[in-house]
Formats: C-alpha cells, structure tokens, sequence
C-alpha cells in the first residue's frame, strides 16, 4: 500500500476552524487537494477531519447552505499518535479502510497527516468549456457595466470561482467563451499563465445561443475530448473527473449533469375528478431532476452544431437523439449553486 506523509508545514493550508462558512470550508478542502479539512480549536488541539463526503452528506441531509459547519465536522476520526511505527500507521488505515490518518502527539497537538495515496493530485489533460458570453438581463442594472461571470461573491468573480474548481481538481486547459463585455474577462484572464493554467478565448460576434459557439473549437489547437462543458454562471463543488468517467465507461456521446430540485407550492392543492374533490395536499413538495448546465462532450457531438447560427444545448440533445446517438445524464449529489438572480448572488453573498 503506497501513502505519503505530509508533515505540519504541508498541512497549514489544510487546518480550519469550526467557525467558518460551509463554502469556506469548500475552498479550504478543493484547493488543498486531498478532499480534507482538518480542524484545530483555538488553544491548537486537533478537533477533527471534514471530508467532502462529510459535507456532501450535511447538505443532503439540510437540503441548504444554511447549517453549522460544526454538523459536518467527523469529531470521532480514527488517528495515530506520532510515536506509531510507519507500519503501525499503515495497519491502521488498511484495517479501518481509511484515506486520510491524522497524527497527533501526546498533547493532542496535529503534526501531520499520512495519505492513503500519493495519486491525489493528478492532471487531467480534458479541456474545460466554459460559456460566458450571455448579457446577465436578469441581473440588471449589475450587468450594465459588469458581464455577469465577473461579479463577485466575496471577493473574487464567479468565473474566477469556477476555473478555481476545476484547477483544484486537476484540470488546467480552459477554454472560455466570452461575447458582452469580453475585454474584462479577457483583460482579467489574460492566457492563464499566471494562475498555472492554459486559457484560449472563443470572440462571439455575435449571439450564437448556449453552445452556437462551440463551431469555433476546431479553429482551436490541443483541445482534449471528452470536453467538460459549463454555463459562466454555475458554481459546482463535483468531482468532475467522476463524471468523465461515468461518460466514457458508458460510451455516451452526450452526457447532460442532472440535479433533484424540490419545489414547496406554498397553498393547498387540490386533487379532483370530474369536478369532485377527492383529495387535498398541504403545500406539497415536488422533486424533479433538473438540467445543471454542465456537460460533456465528445467530439462527434460537437461536430454535429452547425457554424455560423445560434444553437443551444437542447436542439443538439433533441438532434443526436434522432440520430440514435448514446445521451447519458450523470446525477450530481453535490454543492450545486446556479447564479441566475440578483437573490441568487445576494444569498450567495451571505454564505461566503
């Protein structure tokens, strides 16, 4: 079994406290890179582990962002005291099935975390789509002067938050759609050198509906299929090589990311027959899988959008089903945030 040790200058960018926001503990768990959190109180005692299946699991279970981030938190995580022998630690993880060992020493102090496997930080050679030419009406007048990819929650732009994401997860090669307002996304962006990246840019001029553009990849050198395809609006916290792998296990040539939605009606309905009442539900819940905007693509599927006219994402699904073609939907259980709204970006806004 191979692990890796990281010592306590390794973790620093791994510790939290209890006190933060659930999208704070988010960034903390993807941008480190080993799908863990380790908390320490404020007189530096471990605490305990939140994992991204710990909160992958607290939201399910609130159905909101709006919970303690102390209801996610593993308070009881198996550990291995410092004095441990490496093959005591390892009899330890495989025994318990484990990814993550914290160690402690005898004062209950966190001076390490041993890894199951050093595979964690791999790069996937996929490129990222993502769409960011829309005009953002719903969001005026905050999108007068604002394309609506960079308004900010917090204080980074959405777009900015989406590309983190992905670059957290692997995936370095980007390429960007951009129309209204394209010089400050551009500008901003730049080639992506800087932030360890690769960003090409696709220049609508003009409105080529959701996926119109993406005609324009063959002119695009080095691009990597199945591509991972994204509204400039969706915040997602999956892990998006599950989903390339969903779609290449099961040959689709489409994959549409789906996500349950529940709406609450909030008045009686009523149930009748032939104008007689014979049932009545109190303000019900309905549940529906939803379109995320999250896709992926192979090329075939590309090559099936027409140059040169606007075109979206359901024409394409609808056509490649009359051509008998595989269309896949990969469920998300995940943090899934779509920033439609000026309530959107100001519940958003709270949350971080």
């Amino acid at each position: 079994m191979k692990t890796i040790l990281l010592n306590s200058k390794a973790i620093k960018n791994l510790i939290i406290s209890d006190n933060l926001t659930v999208l704070e503990v988010l960034d903390v768990i993807e941008k480190g890179g080993h799908r863990i959190a380790l908390v320490v109180n404020s007189s530096g005692l471990f605490k305990g582990i939140v994992t991204d299946y710990d909160v992958r699991r607290a939201i399910i279970k609130f159905q909101s962002l709006n919970f303690e981030t102390s209801s996610a938190i593993n308070l009881n995580p198996i550990v291995a005291l410092k004095s441990l022998s490496i093959s005591e630690q390892l009899s330890l993880i495989d025994k318990n099935n484990i990814e993550h060992l914290p160690i402690i020493d005898d004062a209950g102090c966190l001076v390490g975390l041993r890894l199951r496997s050093a595979g964690l930080d791999l790069i996937h050679p996929n490129t990222v789509v993502i769409m960011a030419g829309g005009l953002g009406k719903r969001l005026h007048p905050l999108t007068l002067k604002t394309p609506k990819p960079m308004l900010k929650i917090g204080d980074k732009p959405i777009l900015e938050i989406i590309i983190d994401r992905y670059k957290a997860q692997g995936f370095k090669n980007f390429v960007i759609s951009v129309n209204y307002l394209s010089d400050m996304i551009t500008g901003y962006f730049e080639d992506g050198a800087s932030r360890d990246i690769s960003i090409s840019y696709i220049y609508e001029s003009n409105k080529r509906g959701t996926i119109g553009s993406l005609s324009e990849l063959s002119k695009i050198p080095n691009i990597k299929f199945p591509i991972i395809l994204s509204n400039g609006d969706i915040i997602c916290t999956t892990k998006f090589k599950d989903m390339i792998d969903f779609h290449t296990k099961n040959k689709f040539d489409l994959t549409v990311c789906g996500k349950n939605y529940s709406v609450e009606v909030p008045y009686g309905v009523l149930e009748e027959n032939n104008s007689v009442l014979i049932g009545l539900s109190e303000k019900p819940n309905f549940s529906m899988n939803i379109n995320s905007g999250i896709y992926v693509l192979n090329k075939s599927a590309v090559d099936e959008i027409p140059d040169n006219i606007p075109y979206d994402a359901t024409t394409l699904i609808s056509k490649l089903l009359n051509l008998s073609k595989r269309v896949g939907v990969h469920q998300i259980q995940d943090l899934w945030l779509d920033v439609g709204s000026k309530e959107d970006l100001k519940r958003f806004e709270d949350l971080v």
